[in-house]
């Protein structure tokens, strides 16, 4: 969809990430709405889990937007790289992307592309990219998607099937949610988790616990980032 450029701006603390619809594409007026739709929510979200909006021009030739610019290795490219997570920096993760979903649903967003290649591990903490995909939500019951929970819940004790038409219209923003065990799954294992099962295995980790891994279990001794 573009290049993301590294560029510096008077005033500004560090480097800012640009990215540049590619030519071919500015001239499409469906990718054109997509670009803007996606600066729009993304503007909308203010959380330090999420890379921060800055600004943008979406009427522009190329159409651009500016965002945070958050150095650092993906989830995706650290597992492949260095192996499974655990501990500290297993759970500083599980934290820092609930956080991140906490600001987007927060700001009635649903980001729909939670996976490790959005997840930035950054010195100051996990970073959730890319909002391409992403839409608004418009709930006018908030409510409903709880009681329907318990409803279910109910039926499950009883022992009894769950009631037909029971749909739920946020089955996106619920995929968000089963993202950050899911995500947390995969960090420690390389793989998918499992349908069934709670649980996963954790590996030897290849990096130590970086400094936002605060959250520590058992008496492991709290690691640095390499660099940090």
């Amino acid at each position: 969809m573009g290049t993301v450029y590294a560029a510096e701006s008077p005033g500004a603390h560090g480097y800012l990430a640009v990215k540049v619809a590619h030519p071919e594409l500015a001239h499409d007026r469906r990718f054109r709405e997509r670009f803007t739709h996606e600066a729009r929510l993304l503007a909308r979200v203010d959380s330090p889990c999420v890379a921060r909006f800055v600004r943008a021009d979406v009427g522009a030739e190329p159409p651009w937007m500016i965002t945070e610019y958050v150095p650092g290795p993906t989830l995706r490219h650290h597992v492949e790289r260095f192996g499974r997570l655990r501990g500290g920096m297993l759970l500083g993760l599980a934290a820092g992307v609930a956080e991140a979903l906490r600001a987007v649903h927060a700001a009635g967003v649903v980001h729909r592309d939670l996976k490790p290649g959005n997840v930035v591990l950054s010195a100051r903490g996990p970073k959730l990219l890319d909002f391409g995909i992403a839409h608004a939500v418009e709930d006018p019951d908030p409510t409903k998607w709880r009681r329907l929970r318990r409803m279910r819940r109910a039926y499950r004790a009883l022992g009894l099937p769950s009631p037909a038409g029971l749909s739920d219209e946020r089955t996106a923003r619920m995929l968000d949610r089963r993202g950050t065990p899911g995500g947390s799954a995969r960090s420690s294992t390389g793989a998918d988790p499992p349908r069934t099962g709670p649980t996963c295995s954790c590996g030897a980790p290849r990096w130590p616990s970086p400094p936002w891994a605060t959250i520590r279990s058992g008496p492991r001794r709290r690691g640095r980032w390499p660099g940090g």
